[in-house]
């Protein structure tokens, strides 16, 4: 079958498990006082037994189990498994059984992701400092308390699927965006907090039931999302974000307004009940506010306006570069002495601020690269405990956005190359409405905000062209309550 098993050179106190089984047979490992180190290791199918008197199966170095049935038993009060990687279950049955309270578990940064299998343990699962994703499946954990670790991720694919434990006593249990769980009476959706995760304690949690309506955003795009409901409880995906220029009224469920999302999800159940095939449509409504800024350009014309006069904050504008005189050649424009565009063309979004757009020239025979441009246009305070930041992205004609968004950290001391997806406490982006656009704003909101906070973000963009995939990220810009403190 392409399996492999042996004792390794270095240490004769455990036995090595590697290689590949894509068997329809049935592997049975035996040890009294051993250890079993299984690395390296891919199960497509079969059934692998991994029986230990007193031992440890330690999963470790790339370890997938992909199909079939895998067992790891183990007599003593050690771990059934312990992973120090990343381990990957899917589409398969995984149990693991062990006379301690402990049955599986992840040290230093290890990780779980279990993606459509069955997994079962009479002990609990700890990850200190590692992840437990679940990506769909069965998964069952009957130790005294549960799960238990640094963040546990939860996505239900199908009716049935589900997680039980007895407890979930992660720092984080964040459950999928835009889905919620149910255990027949209560919802649980986004990151939940101590509480909310210890009243789940002995529950079984399953994908709530939905039904499709029909979101109108703030742009007249039209979506359709769930929204989740059962005899107590409803939940739907909808955020009213800060935007630049305008103030948020109100929600909408088929044309009436509605006080708060309590209101919505009791107008919009109300509906389904008289008629559960009833289209229903939420609206997000906003009103544009009077301020307005000066825009002034030069080295080029404004399409719809005149250079000079002032515009109410969002609107669209459009500005055209000005021939090159001769021997020079359009280089790119600037906003604010910040390099915006590449594209002669360029439209932008009047932020809450005067501005000035210069179309820069370079001498002919001067090599342009055209990337793609990010930076942080705007930091603005909200009610006093929230920011927003408004970040603004270009690419050349003939790329395609894939990811605007930010990046953010309040780790104050971070230089501007230390700040990327890799280390950012938030990456917040768009993937889904911004492939149409050269250029795009995106806005994100932190709400919880203390007077001590002080946020780095960076404007993050990521975009194809011709020569492939590229990243982009603006300078790092540092804020607090009171705004900008240095760029």
């Amino acid at each position: 079958a392409g399996f492999q098993a042996g004792i390794t050179e270095s240490d004769t106190s455990t036995l090595s498990i590697y290689g590949q089984t894509n068997g329809t047979g049935k592997l049975n490992v035996y040890t009294s006082y051993t250890n079993m180190n299984v690395s390296n290791y891919r199960q497509y199918s079969g059934t692998v037994n991994l029986f230990s008197g007193i031992g440890t199966a330690f999963f470790s170095d790339d370890v997938k189990v992909l199909g079939g049935t895998l067992n790891a038993v183990t007599k003593g009060t050690t771990y059934a498994i312990s992973a120090s990687s990343n381990i990957e279950l899917k589409n398969c049955t995984v149990t693991a059984e062990t006379e301690g309270k402990t049955a599986i578990n992840l040290v230093n940064t290890g990780k779980i992701t279990i993606d459509n299998a069955e997994v079962t343990a009479n002990g609990s699962i700890t990850a200190e400092n590692g992840n437990l994703n679940i990506d769909g499946g069965k998964i069952t954990f009957k130790g005294e308390s549960g799960f238990s670790g640094y963040q546990m991720n939860i996505s239900l694919k199908n009716a049935d699927d589900f997680v039980q434990a007895n407890g979930y006593e992660f720092e984080s249990v964040v459950i999928a965006n835009g889905q919620a769980l149910t255990d027949g009476e209560n919802l649980c959706y986004g990151t939940l907090t101590s509480e909310q995760a210890s009243a789940l304690a002995g529950k079984t949690l399953t994908k709530a039931n939905s039904v499709p309506v029909s979101y109108v955003d703030v742009d007249k795009r039209i979506m359709t999302l769930p929204l989740y409901s059962t005899a107590n409880a409803g939940y739907i995906d909808i955020s009213t974000p800060y935007l630049d220029g305008y103030t948020y009224k109100c929600l909408t469920v088929n044309g009436e307004e509605c006080a708060d999302m309590l209101e919505v999800i009791a107008k919009a159940k109300a509906i389904l009940k008289d008629n559960p095939e009833a289209n229903i449509t939420i609206a997000a409504v906003y009103e544009q506010n009077a301020e307005k800024f000066i825009v002034t350009v030069t080295g080029g014309t404004l399409n719809n306006g005149i250079s000079g006069d002032s515009y109410q904050v969002g609107t669209e504008l459009t500005v055209t570069a000005s021939p090159a005189e001769e021997g020079f050649q359009f280089d790119h424009w600037e906003n604010n002495g910040k390099i915006a565009s590449y594209n002669e063309v360029y439209s932008f979004h009047v932020p809450a601020k005067e501005i000035i757009l210069e179309a820069v020239y370079s001498p002919v025979g001067t090599e342009v690269e055209k990337v793609g441009t990010a930076y942080i246009e705007s930091v603005t305070t909200i009610n006093g405990n929230k920011i927003a930041f408004v970040s603004k992205v270009a690419i050349p004609e003939g790329a395609r956005i894939l990811k605007a968004g930010i990046v953010a950290n309040t780790q104050a001391n971070l230089n501007g190359s230390e700040l990327t997806t890799d280390t950012a406490q938030f990456t917040r982006y768009d993937d889904s409405k911004c492939y149409d656009y050269l250029a795009y704003k995106f806005t994100w909101t932190k709400g919880n905000v203390s007077e001590d906070d002080v946020w780095c973000v960076r404007s993050y963009l990521v975009y194809s062209d011709e020569n492939g995939e590229h990243t982009v990220y603006g300078e790092l810009v540092r804020a607090n309550l009171n705004g900008i403190i240095s760029e």
